[in-house]
């Protein structure tokens, strides 16, 4: 099964068997992977860890891999400026 639409149901299942969840917290967890995953978070707060594990994720993947990305965009532009002459 796909990783963001099967991580937040797993998220919730081993959260319910340590903790008593409410509905909003249920909601923050099962949305927190929006928009990879189709559920639209309901409540404010749901919308704040949506945004801040979007901008956590986003930011720990270009550290991760950044060098690829600007090693691929400088042969880019080296292929781009070649092709002008």
């Amino acid at each position: 099964k796909l990783y963001t639409i099967g991580h937040p149901q797993d998220a919730i299942k081993n959260a319910s068997k340590y903790y008593q969840l409410s509905a909003k917290e249920k909601d923050i967890i099962a949305t927190h992977m929006f928009p990879l995953d189709f559920r639209i978070p309901k409540y404010m707060e749901s919308w704040v860890v949506n945004l801040v594990d979007s901008f956590v994720s986003t930011h720990e993947f270009s550290l991760k891999f950044g060098y690829k990305f600007s090693y691929v965009t400088n042969l880019y532009l080296i292929l781009l400026f070649n092709s002008i002459k």
